[in-house]
């Protein structure tokens, strides 16, 4: 199984599920905002593992796309990356 290009990655359709698709639209744009960006870096480093500045370089590019501001510290990487999953 050959694994997705990282400059195509960023560009990856996030919410897939109408159950989610349901819940996402009911949060606040910042909400909607930490929602992605917490579930790329947890995808990401499922995918391709590599280091928080690797990551914290791909997430950059994928919040340009999005129109979100971006990080400055691999900080952000390491904190969602330590955060427990609420499920």
């Amino acid at each position: 199984m050959s694994v997705m290009p990282k400059e195509e990655f960023i560009k990856l359709e996030l919410i897939t599920e109408e159950k989610e698709r349901n819940f996402f639209v009911q949060l606040t744009s910042k909400q909607q905002e930490m929602y992605l960006v917490r579930k790329f870096v947890r995808l990401y480093k499922s995918v391709y593992g590599g280091t928080h500045k690797e990551c914290l370089e791909i997430l950059n590019q994928f919040c340009i796309l999005q129109g979100f501001k971006t990080r400055k510290s691999e900080k952000t990487v390491s904190n969602i990356c330590l955060e427990k999953r609420k499920e």
